[in-house]
């Protein structure tokens, strides 16, 4: 996730670069930035980590496996 944020943060202030340069390049950069922020998002969607587990989403409760243990 710091890497999709990183990513789209770079992307942006590269944009804002290109609006004062107009340097082709530059929207270029701009744009295998946001590609591979969107990729990262596609990997994260498909990670059964991201969902949560396989049959709860994000929201289910946690198996036994993961729970923390009773006090």
């Amino acid at each position: 996730m710091l890497e999709y944020i990183a990513l789209r943060r770079e992307a942006t202030r590269l944009y804002a670069e290109y609006l004062r340069t107009g340097d082709p390049a530059t929207l270029e950069r701009v744009r295998a930035d946001n590609t591979r922020a969107d990729a990262l998002v596609g990997q994260l969607l498909a990670s059964p980590k991201a969902r949560g587990s396989e049959s709860g989403g994000l929201g289910s409760k946690p198996s036994p496996a993961s729970a923390p243990p009773a006090n």
